[in-house]
């Protein structure tokens, strides 16, 4: 099983991006199998892979068994769907966001000493 995090190309200055690297790198910490994935150059997925998408994507492009969705900000407001698929695990990345997860959050933690 592999976590694929489908993302735009890394950009330090869009959060959302940010995010989902840093999911990733916590994934693979953890001794998970997890890759990023732009849509520039797709991988080929299999079934028991879990593929994770931020709110921006609509709908289930790779066609993926096992969806989750991360909502990084309101749905629909920076593109994608504003509804999903009742099967995709919805996950919030904030309490702000927790009413369009049904109250699961996932924060990625941050490295402390970056900030002292």
């Amino acid at each position: 099983m592999r976590y694929i995090i489908t993302s735009p190309p890394y950009r330090h200055n869009c959060a959302g991006i940010v995010v989902l690297y840093e999911l990733q790198k916590w994934l693979i910490r953890f001794n998970q199998d997890a890759m990023i994935m732009n849509f520039n150059a797709p991988y080929p997925i299999e079934e028991e892979d879990i593929v994770v998408y931020p709110e921006i994507v609509p709908g289930n492009p790779l066609n993926a068994k096992k969806v989750v969705r991360y909502i990084l900000n309101v749905p629909g407001k920076l593109g994608g769907d504003k509804e999903y698929d009742k099967n995709e695990i919805l996950v919030a990345h904030s309490e702000a966001l927790a009413q369009y997860s049904n109250g699961v959050i996932l924060h990625t933690p941050a490295e402390l000493e970056f900030f002292t």
